[in-house]
């Protein structure tokens, strides 16, 4: 879990273990917390390595999660920084008051290495993609620029610096990159000037722009790449009409369809969606599902397919809130759980604020869509968001298994990390 700054001392990144301590098969915590039944921090560090140094996008485990690896950005000083970090750590260091820094990097000490980023700029939206098989990541800048580093996990990170990198993409605020591992090509999604998003496709070895799509848009999402059926799919706030639409692709940057709902309202952001389970056994008997505020409520939307390509026509909009002010729907998650007898394939989703006439407060609400548009909204929970934007993050979920407390979600809010059931969000 990452923190946002360490001007304080505090903490910036933070794990957490023993997640599923706490009475009875549901899931629900005594209040307060006993301190034998409640989570327990794993460690935490102070990772900021300048005054205003940011740590608010997503991180990367290694994938013996021995190591971590995260973006952290200065956005204080004219936008004059960005570091590229690699975290070993080491059990019970810190804690919630108190952070401890990483040590040397002798055998046994926990340890950071920092890189950074040349053109000497700042990182506001884009999340670094590690290559696994090649131990590489890929990362954008708010200049523009696509990043390759090399030796991530299994050496000393470096930038590759010359022959193409860093990349020149066509946008200036790039979001997280994404590497197709099948074409070998690099798909990220640009904010720019004014209306002018994109789409760049740029090759993996040697940086090459092989195709750039325009996106007239105020706003857009992180992207979905599907390997299987080379495809690729950008959500965003169209212009001049403010429309809640999708754009998909095929791996050479060919625009297949884009289809679009109603006006946005209050909100031009759009956010990434999520397909449903018969997609992935085939994408004809399947969906894609996105939601964003739509006149001012947040709102989903569904889409099908004929083969591999999306229909024209949507389905929706379903209205998730009730509040009188604008309310943002955040990312969606999906996941098939058949130990959930009951609505097994589901849809989550955070909205930030306004999501009853009550208070300003957000919440999280999980959908039913295993047999197809909802018609309501299955659970819902508030949580404490103090109406700020932004304020609830993405989603992920542990697992399906049956057993107490395993089947859950996870998120952050500004306040607190939560963990709630599958079923019955609690």
């Amino acid at each position: 879990m990452p923190g946002v700054t360490g001007a304080s001392g505090s903490a910036t990144l933070v794990a957490f273990n023993n997640l599923y301590t706490g009475p009875g098969p549901s899931g629900i915590c005594p209040t307060p917390l006993a301190p034998q039944t409640q989570p327990s921090v794993l460690f935490a560090y102070n990772t900021a390595t300048t005054l205003s140094g940011e740590s608010n996008l997503s991180p990367v485990l290694s994938l013996d999660g021995k190591k971590v690896a995260f973006l952290e950005s200065n956005d204080g000083a004219g936008d004059t920084y960005a570091a590229f970090h690699v975290l070993t750590w080491v059990a019970g260091e810190g804690g919630l008051t108190s952070a401890a820094l990483p040590g040397n990097c002798a055998p046994g000490n926990s340890c950071m290495t920092t890189l950074v980023l040349s053109n000497v700029t700042a990182d506001r939206r884009s999340s670094p993609f590690v290559d696994y098989a090649h131990d590489t990541a890929y990362v954008g800048d708010t200049r523009g620029l696509l990043h390759k580093i090399t030796q991530v996990f299994l050496g000393t990170p470096a930038e590759i610096r010359g022959n193409g990198w860093p990349v020149q993409l066509s946008g200036t605020v790039p979001r997280s990159p994404v590497l197709d591992s099948v074409s070998g090509r690099i798909f990220v999604a640009s904010n720019g000037v004014g209306v002018n998003g994109s789409l760049d496709v740029v090759d993996s070895s040697s940086g090459t722009i092989l195709a750039t799509q325009s996106l007239p848009t105020f706003g857009l999402s992180d992207l979905i790449v599907d390997s299987t059926n080379q495809t690729v799919f950008v959500f965003f706030a169209s212009y001049p009409s403010f429309s809640l639409s999708v754009a998909q692709f095929d791996t050479s940057g060919t625009l297949l369809r884009q289809v679009s709902g109603l006006a946005l309202g209050g909100d031009a952001n759009a956010y990434t969606g999520a397909f449903d389970n018969n997609y992935f056994t085939n994408p004809s008997t399947g969906s894609l599902y996105f939601a964003g505020a739509v006149n001012f409520f947040a709102s989903l939307y569904r889409v099908g397919f004929t083969g591999r390509t999306m229909n024209a026509a949507l389905s929706g909009p379903l209205v998730l809130t009730t509040g009188t002010l604008t309310s943002v729907p955040g990312p969606l998650t999906e996941i098939y759980n058949p130990a959930l007898s009951s609505a097994p394939d589901r849809l989550f989703v955070g909205i930030y604020a306004n999501c009853t006439s009550a208070g300003t407060d957000g919440c999280i609400e999980s959908l039913d869509i295993s047999q197809g548009f909802p018609a309501g909204i299955l659970d819902f929970r508030s949580v404490s968001t103090g109406g700020a934007s932004d304020s609830v993050s993405g989603i992920i979920v542990d697992n399906v298994d049956p057993s107490a407390q395993a089947s859950s979600i996870y998120f952050e809010t500004p306040f607190a990390a939560y963990k709630l059931t599958q079923s019955g969000l609690q």
